[in-house]
């Protein structure tokens, strides 16, 4: 697994208004899951932003902008990617299901 450093996210992310509430594999959870974070382990500081399927579609853009605006301001590039819903299952974990594909996650 490469190494990946959370330093730069971590401030865009606070910058916002918000912080971190978990972290797995590629994925940073953000307070209140309107949205996530993945790393792009083919290029440094290149992360994908995925919006949960329940927040406002209306504020995205909006959200998606300053984002990136936070991320270019620390040579960091935000791109959009697919949404996302988190599944409970019934062992107290969760499923992350995308467009196309699911990742398992602990509680």
């Amino acid at each position: 697994m490469p190494f990946r450093s959370i330093d730069n996210i971590k401030t865009i992310i606070e910058d916002s208004g918000l912080s971190i509430s978990y972290l797995y594999d590629d994925l940073i959870f953000v307070k209140h899951n309107a949205y996530i974070l993945r790393f792009d382990d083919e290029k440094p500081n290149h992360f994908f932003l995925h919006f949960n399927e329940e927040s406002d579609e209306a504020e995205r853009p909006n959200i998606t902008a300053y984002l990136q605006a936070l991320g270019k301001a620390s040579k960091t590039e935000i791109s959009l990617a697919e949404s996302f819903r988190i599944v409970p299952q019934e062992d107290e974990t969760f499923q992350v299901h995308f467009a196309s594909l699911s990742v398992d996650g602990a509680n």
